[in-house]
């Protein structure tokens, strides 16, 4: 009885649970002015709160209206471009003058080539004679 020699599978990998996410320690070093801004409006306020707290308050509104001005921002430049794309459809202007710019600069334009042959030049006659054997 001969026992086949099968490889063995390493074990399945099972990910590992994710652990809540700690915050990041982050050393902030706050002017003189928003320290004594926060003590007027902890006394006025009856709020007290850490100033890493006052940090993440802060953070939060200036990020939502940074966020806020770059959606209103890209809403526009989208409508402009949704405007300029429908007094063009198909493009048939752009393409009309992309046409008439290949047409006025084709005969300066050596890529184009020539419809006249030309004689060949003595590196390309070498390597003809080369080929041919």
């Amino acid at each position: 009885m001969g026992q086949s020699k099968l490889k063995k599978s390493p074990p399945a990998r099972v990910a590992k649970p994710t652990p809540e996410a700690r915050p990041q320690v982050t050393t902030i070093r706050l002017d003189e002015g928003v320290q004594r801004g926060l003590r007027i409006l902890e006394a006025h306020s009856g709020v007290k709160r850490p100033p890493n707290e006052w940090v993440n308050i802060a953070l939060a509104a200036l990020i939502e209206r940074q966020v806020c001005t770059l959606e209103s921002e890209l809403d526009r430049a989208l409508q402009n471009i949704k405007a300029y794309r429908e007094t063009d459809p198909g493009y048939k202007r752009a393409i009309k003058a992309f046409i008439d710019a290949e047409l006025a600069f084709a005969a300066e334009d050596p890529m184009e080539g020539t419809r006249e042959p030309r004689a060949a030049g003595p590196v390309v006659s070498m390597v003809r004679e080369m080929l041919r054997g």
